[in-house]
């Protein structure tokens, strides 16, 4: 039997629903066990601080798939604009810098007065 994961942001985790993998190595995290029925919203509140994403077991899921399939949905719509934003930003900083090590270069080649 093949198993059926999807892909869901842990703002739409919800009690029920069987983690089976993270966006990161477990042993990174505070979980022992490698998949686990999420049972208490403890859980909830350390998937959201140690990971951004989750993939859902649908199978092993206490609930409907119809439900998993909503998270899914709820998170692939939802963007967060901040962390966008910050990338954005990032990039343009790395450009910035290159622009100023280029004419700096430039100006070392033909100096200001010397020409």
């Amino acid at each position: 039997m093949l198993q059926k994961r999807i892909k869901v942001d842990t703002a739409h985790i919800t009690l029920g629903m069987f983690v089976a993998q993270l966006d990161r190595s477990w042993l990174e995290t505070p979980f022992i066990e490698r998949g686990f029925v999420v049972a208490q919203s403890d859980q909830i509140g350390l998937l959201r601080k140690f990971c951004n994403y989750v993939y859902i077991d649908v199978e092993r899921s206490a609930l409907p798939e119809k439900d998993i399939l909503s998270a899914h949905q709820q998170s692939a719509a939802v963007r967060d604009p901040f962390s966008e934003t910050f990338i954005v930003q990032r990039r343009a900083l790395r450009v910035d810098r290159s622009v100023r090590g280029f004419f700096k270069f430039l100006r070392r080649l033909n100096p200001v007065g010397r020409g």
